[in-house]
């Protein structure tokens, strides 16, 4: 909500100056003012998206070709200006190009285009398949590629990719291929997310009292399932539990600076390390946020030792993924060790 007022406050501000520069007005006060005082709530409300520096410099640029309109639009618009005002035009239609494009469409499009799964008989020639497949005008590549690859079957899955001209011919494409000697199963690989449209309610205020983080107030989800009780059992049988079970999150990237989180992230690779949707690090807090810092909220993690949490990022940037890149996520976190895997999303199934 910040981000947007702010931004919005700058455009009205840089046009109400833009606009008395025009007319040779002398600029008021209180639209310098208001540009400055909304500038800084941007800059703020950058900061506060937790995202890398790469997504964020993508913000940037398209925030600044959205501000760079209103001095083309001046120069167009002031009749004595010397400027060729078709290169304008065309400069104007180039920027709106490239915001659509790069910064908005993009967002509700799927992260890639492999649209079928399939499976090739153990059996079957894996040189034969491929090859008859490619014959199809299809782009094919292994979807799975696991540590022992002689200890399981997903060595034998592919990702078929449909060029864009055949979209419309998926129910066809899907028949030709279960038609090929060595085609065991087919399915369409399905998209996952994480739904930004939820509403939390807050039921009641929680009586819990074990630590001093200001939000567990509002936890009453620990009340329900009994984490005092939890605390309590771990803190009289220490040596009974086991310290530092391994959990990865499955999902849009964890923040690995995040103040409470930090001290008990584990990094799996630097590339997961970062969250722009905040998804996964809103789940990785509930799981394993560490307790008694007078930050955030509370968690399962008794002492802050009893679980180290680590991400594996399946869902992009714009929190999309597919149904291969969860599976992905899975078997590099089995073949990495971690003990439980926790993954929170949704999906809209082909029926």
């Amino acid at each position: 909500m910040l981000y947007l007022l702010s931004f919005s406050g700058i455009l009205a501000s840089l046009f109400f100056i833009l606009t008395q520069a025009q007319r040779k007005q002398s600029v008021s006060v209180l639209s310098l003012v208001t540009l400055i005082a909304c500038l800084f709530g941007y800059v703020y409300s950058l900061f506060q998206l937790n995202t890398s520096f790469g997504s964020l410099g993508l913000k940037i640029l398209s925030d600044s070709l959205i501000l760079s309109f209103l001095p083309l639009v001046g120069l167009m618009l002031d009749k004595k200006a010397k400027v060729n005002r078709l290169s304008i035009y065309f400069i104007l239609i180039a920027v709106a190009l490239i915001n659509y494009k790069y910064f908005y469409t993009s967002k509700s499009e799927p992260d890639n285009q492999w649209e079928l799964l399939v499976e090739k008989s153990e059996k079957a020639n894996g040189v034969n398949f491929e090859k008859a497949l490619k014959e199809m005008d299809l782009e094919i590549m292994p979807a799975f590629n696991p540590a022992n690859a002689e200890l399981t079957d997903l060595d034998d899955y592919y990702l078929v990719n449909i060029p864009k001209s055949r979209q419309d011919e998926l129910n066809k494409i899907m028949l030709d291929i279960s038609s090929v000697e060595g085609t065991e199963y087919i399915e369409t690989n399905e998209y996952f997310t994480w739904d930004s449209n939820v509403q939390t309610q807050v039921k009641s205020k929680s009586s819990l009292t074990f630590t001093n983080d200001p939000l567990l107030e509002n936890q009453w989800a620990l009340d329900l399932i009994g984490a005092s009780r939890l605390y309590s059992l771990v803190e009289k049988n220490k040596d009974r539990f086991r310290q530092g079970v391994r959990i990865a999150v499955l999902d849009t990237g964890v923040d690995a600076k995040h103040e409470d989180l930090k001290e008990v992230y584990q990094s799996q690779n630097s590339k997961y390390d970062q969250d722009l949707q905040g998804h996964g690090t809103h789940c990785a807090g509930i799981i394993a946020g560490v307790n008694n810092n007078r930050k955030g909220i509370a968690s399962l993690n008794v002492n802050n030792s009893l679980l180290s949490i680590s991400s594996i990022k399946v869902l992009s940037d714009r929190g999309q993924g597919s149904q291969s890149s969860v599976i992905n996520g899975m078997i590099e976190a089995i073949d990495a060790g971690y003990e439980v895997l926790s993954m929170s999303l949704g999906a809209r199934i082909t029926p």
